[in-house]
């Protein structure tokens, strides 16, 4: 399933407005919306990051809010008693997991941001569509994506980064140098080097003096096919000198399915969502111009989920000329190339 992701919540009762007037309703919030100054926001607190949010909290009231002030009350837990504190409006604003998002939305604890986005209130500007569009949710039909309405916003991200072994690297001849990718033209233009913006190249001449021609540069990201690359060369079954059994191990694939355009969830023909990852409803490839149950494809496009399930039950039986199983396109290119390596 998909990693869960912190994300922050707005009240559904709460008033946004230039002076951000939080919600009240005569909890114990104190004062009533309207003549609150204050903008309470839950938030989960460890002891390492409790120093770090207070001093955000200082710096934001004592030069940035104007008009009002914010206030973070601490929780154990990313949604501990989010969903009551929103409900009753006993919060202004929750951090919360994203997985509780579609039963606060439906259940109308939360608002939508929309309006908040258009008129410059919320700027997500500088956030990625992908990271902002997962929190897309229409209440009706239960689709989410980009023409849904927005109920919240990342609140924090969880990077990942790839350790390497050198010593496996360096036995199988493979250079390592450390070099951003936006600092190589002058890196080689100031050593007389012609390194590429690869994370891992084999070069025809050596790029540098003493330089193997195998090179790994741990500051660029490796496309698909130099880790699948790197990761044979590594890896004792493709060859036995190898250091490690394995080339890579990862236990997140989640990156890898995105970056293509995949996922692990699909809207559902009665709009609910559904874990695919291990449906086993084979994928189209559609090989020339057509249309699908009303919806157009160019050949070359994979058939979205609720038409390749059609396709696969029957329902788009006309459309066979037009479109061929990835499944059957892949045992066909991995016989072709069986036959030629025999031949």
């Amino acid at each position: 399933m998909k990693k869960l992701v912190k994300i922050v919540l707005i009240c559904a009762l709460a008033a946004v407005t230039a002076t951000l007037a939080a919600c009240g309703g005569g909890g114990t919030n104190g004062p009533s919306r309207g003549s609150r100054k204050e903008l309470n926001i839950m938030l989960r607190t460890d002891s390492s990051s409790r120093k770090i949010t207070d001093e955000i909290q200082q710096y934001y009231n004592r030069n940035v809010a104007k008009g009002y002030s914010i206030k973070f009350n601490y929780v154990p837990g990313a949604s501990s008693g989010s969903g009551t504190a929103l409900s009753t409006g006993a919060t202004d604003i929750a951090e919360a997991n994203d997985k509780v998002l579609k039963g606060y939305a439906v259940s109308k604890y939360v608002m939508s941001l929309d309006k908040y986005i258009d008129d410059g209130t919320i700027d997500v500007s500088d956030m990625s569509d992908s990271s902002v569009d997962r929190f897309r949710l229409n209440t009706e039909t239960g689709e989410v994506g980009k023409s849904a309405p927005l109920y919240a916003v990342p609140f924090d991200n969880a990077p990942t980064a790839l350790f390497y072994n050198a010593t496996a690297l360096k036995k199988e001849g493979i250079s390592i140098i450390s070099i951003a990718e936006d600092e190589l033209d002058a890196y080689n233009k100031a050593n007389g080097t012609s390194y590429l913006p690869h994370g891992y190249y084999e070069y025809a001449t050596a790029p540098a003096a003493g330089s193997n021609l195998r090179v790994f540069n741990d500051q660029i990201p490796t496309s698909w096919e130099e880790m699948h690359t790197l990761g044979r060369l590594l890896s004792q079954k493709y060859n036995k000198n190898a250091l490690a059994k394995y080339g890579f191990y990862s236990e997140w694939w989640f990156n890898y399915g995105w970056s293509v355009g995949g996922d692990c969830l699909e809207n559902t023909a009665d709009g609910k969502l559904k874990f695919t990852l291990a449906d086993d409803t084979p994928n189209y490839l559609v090989t020339k111009d057509t249309e699908i149950n009303g919806n157009a494809y160019k050949a070359g496009e994979l058939l979205g989920y609720l038409d390749k399930v059609s396709v696969a039950a029957g329902g788009g039986a006309r459309m066979m000329p037009y479109i061929r199983s990835r499944r059957s396109a892949t045992r066909s290119a991995s016989s072709a190339r069986s036959a030629k390596e025999r031949a």
